[in-house]
């Protein structure tokens, strides 16, 4: 799942996202950084069990 994150995200633009065990992925902080460097028009909501993990890129707004 999400092999490419890119693809995944360009069809996801001004949508909101849940991401429910999202620390299940490969790599969700490669998701997250990129949803929110370069996709900044998605809404991206995760469970509170991920947040803290977020909340070390810069980049992550918490609504």
């Amino acid at each position: 799942m999400l092999e490419d994150p890119e693809s995944f995200l360009k069809d996801l633009r001004g949508k909101k996202v849940v991401f429910d065990e999202i620390h299940r992925l490969n790599n969700p902080s490669e998701l997250l950084k990129i949803a929110t460097d370069h996709y900044p028009d998605i809404k991206v909501i995760l469970c509170p069990w991920y947040v803290k993990e977020a909340q070390r890129y810069s980049s992550w707004q918490k609504d």
